[in-house]
C-alpha cells in the first residue's frame, strides 16, 4: 500500500502537470508496485522505502 500510494501521488502529479494521460496513472501505480520487493516482516524503515522507491520509479519513467 505504501508503494502505491507514493506511486499515485507522484503519477497524479505528472497528470496535472499535463505529462501524461489520466489512464497512465493507474499503469504507472501497477507498475511500481509490482516493482518493490516482497518483505514479510517489515519495519517502518522498510514502508517508507517502498514509498520512496515507488516516487523514484515514476519520476524516473516519467517525470525528466
Amino acid at each position: 500500500p505504501a508503494a502505491a500510494n507514493g506511486a499515485n501521488e507522484e503519477a497524479v502529479k505528472l497528470f496535472l502537470q499535463e505529462k501524461i494521460p489520466f489512464l497512465k496513472i493507474g499503469e504507472l501505480v501497477e507498475a511500481a508496485a509490482q516493482n518493490q520487493k516482497n518483505v514479510k516482516d517489515y519495519s517502518s524503515e522498510d514502508v517508507f522505502a517502498a514509498d520512496k522507491a515507488a516516487r523514484e520509479f515514476v519520476i524516473s519513467h516519467f517525470g525528466g
